[in-house]
C-alpha cells in the first residue's frame, strides 16, 4: 500500500502536525492498516491511498480484477480532521476512512462469488442498469450501516433534494428514458433513501427518523418507499452473503427503481 500526495495537497504533513510529508505518510499508512485489521479488510488489495484536493470525501476505484486491487481517494480535509485535536472531526474522518474500507471488504467478498467485471461497467439496457444499481446500492447500505456507528452519515432532507423525488416518481417509458434520466433524477433520490435506511436501521436516531418523517409528510409514497427499502436491505444484511447472485442484485435494482 502506497500513500500518494497529489498535486495541490503538498505540505499536508505539516498541516497535520508532522515534520514532513514522508512522516505523515508513514503514520497515515499505519492508521489505515490498523483500521483494516479492526474490520477484517484485506489491506493487501489496496494499491494506493491518494490525498487529493477535489471536494469528494472518499472513493474506491477499481484497479484490477485478478488479483483484486483498489485505489482509495480521500479529500485533503479527511487527514486534517483525523489529526486535529477535535473529537467530533476525528470521528467524522475515521468514519469516512472506514466507510471506504468497508467497501473494499464487501467488494472482495462478492468478488469471490461473482465475476464483478460483468457488473462494474456502464449499463446498456434496463436489466444491466438494475443489476448494477442493486450491486452498488447494496455496497452503500453495507458501508453506511457499518460506518455510521462512528459518525452518522450525511444524507439529504426533502428540502435539499428539492423536486427530485417528484421528478423521479413521474419517470415513465422505456429503457432509453430510464438510462437517460436515471443518473440526474432517480439516482440521487435512490442513494439518499439507501443512506437513510442504513442509518435508521443501525442507529434509530431521532435525527434520521425526523428526516424520514418529513419525506413521508411531503409525499406519502416516499415514506412507503423508504420503509420498503429499509425492510428489504435489512433482510439482505441479516443473510449476507448467502443470497449474493446476479439475479438478486437485479431484483434489488428493480425494487429501488419502483418509486
Amino acid at each position: 500500500m502506497n500513500i500518494v500526495i497529489k498535486e495541490g495537497t503538498e505540505s499536508i504533513g505539516e498541516l497535520c502536525g508532522f515534520p514532513s510529508d514522508a512522516e505523515f505518510c508513514l503514520d497515515f499508512k499505519r492508521r489505515i492498516e490498523e483500521y483494516c485489521a479492526e474490520i477484517s479488510a484485506d489491506q493487501n488489495h489496496i494499491r494506493n491511498v491518494a490525498i487529493h484536493n477535489e471536494p469528494r470525501f472518499g472513493e474506491v476505484k477499481r484497479v484490477s480484477y485478478d488479483p483484486p486491487g483498489y485505489d482509495i481517494l480521500f479529500y485533503q480535509a479527511i487527514p486534517l480532521f483525523l489529526y486535529k485535536d477535535n473529537p467530533d472531526n476525528t470521528r467524522f474522518a475515521e468514519s469516512v476512512i472506514k466507510h471506504e474500507l468497508y467497501h473494499c471488504k464487501d467488494i472482495d467478498l462478492i468478488g469471490t462469488m461473482l465475476d464483478l467485471s460483468e457488473i462494474e461497467h456502464s449499463s446498456h439496457n434496463i436489466d444491466e442498469l438494475c443489476t448494477n444499481l442493486g450491486y452498488r446500492q447494496w455496497g452503500e447500505f453495507y458501508a453506511h450501516y457499518n460506518s455510521c456507528t462512528i459518525y452518522e452519515s450525511c444524507y439529504k432532507s426533502i428540502a435539499e433534494l428539492g423536486d427530485l423525488y417528484e421528478r423521479a416518481a413521474k419517470l415513465t417509458g422505456g429503457a432509453d428514458d430510464w438510462i437517460t434520466l436515471y443518473e440526474t433524477i432517480a439516482h440521487p433520490h435512490i442513494q439518499n433513501a439507501v443512506i437513510l435506511a442504513a442509518n435508521n436501521s443501525r442507529l434509530h436516531s431521532k435525527k434520521v427518523q425526523n428526516c424520514i418523517a418529513e419525506f413521508a409528510a411531503a409525499h406519502e409514497s416516499s415514506g412507503e418507499y423508504l420503509k420498503r427499502v429499509q425492510n428489504v436491505f435489512e433482510e439482505k444484511y441479516r443473510n449476507y452473503p448467502n443470497w449474493v447472485s446476479y439475479d438478486v442484485f437485479k431484483e434489488l435494482g428493480e425494487i429501488l427503481l419502483d418509486m
